[in-house]
């Protein structure tokens, strides 16, 4: 019993830690365009 209820939070845990690193990389990439585009600019 204990076993299923380890496994559904270790499950649980990876979605979270998979939705975070989604929005993280969505802010990265849109931090990387901005940074692209400043340098764009200054050449």
């Amino acid at each position: 019993m204990m076993f299923i209820v380890v496994i559904e939070s270790i499950g649980a845990f990876l979605a979270f830690v998979r939705q975070i690193d989604k929005s993280l990389r969505k802010s990265l990439k849109k931090n990387l365009d901005r940074v692209v585009l400043l340098c764009y600019r200054n050449i």
